[in-house]
């Protein structure tokens, strides 16, 4: 089945809501995280790119995501990675941690940088969950974060 298409005067954020709680495309990609990104694509075939706010997020993804990935490699080594992040929390991957090879730490932004808070860090599992549904609220949380991020660096 075709994918849904951003309507003729749709906002993105309506067209991402729409598509994330589309029956067919919940069934081909129960992965909220796979479903959005695909989502965002598709925004990107007809516009480009996926503005909230007058900012682009995937611009914001990769920013945060590079800066996270400098910081951890400085702080922890060549071998460890950025697994997973949110606006407050990495979550870092290193085999030389075994049995628990997955540590989660707080971070900051500074001046555009991240500053990961060393004194937060613990051992944790990885458990898969899946959600419902994708709240537009966690959308607007990491476009304000974006923002933040273009603020500090100008």
């Amino acid at each position: 089945m075709p994918m849904p298409k951003k309507k003729v005067g749709e906002k993105d954020a309506d067209f991402v809501s729409r598509f994330m709680s589309d029956p067919t495309m919940k069934k081909e990609y129960p992965d909220n995280k796979q479903r959005l990104a695909i989502a965002y694509a598709q925004l990107k075939k007809k516009e480009n790119l996926f503005h909230v706010g007058g900012i682009v997020v995937s611009e914001a993804f990769t920013s945060l995501g590079k800066e996270l990935r400098t910081a951890v490699k400085t702080a922890y080594g060549k071998d460890a990675w950025v697994h997973d992040y949110s606006n407050k929390e990495a979550i870092i991957y290193s085999e030389a941690w075994k049995p628990e090879m997955y540590r989660k730490v707080g971070y900051s932004l500074v001046k555009g940088k991240a500053v990961l808070d060393l004194g937060t860090e613990k051992a944790v599992r990885q458990i898969t969950s899946y959600e419902a549904r994708l709240p537009s609220a966690a959308i607007v949380e990491l476009a304000e974060m974006a923002c933040d991020i273009r603020t500090k660096r100008g």
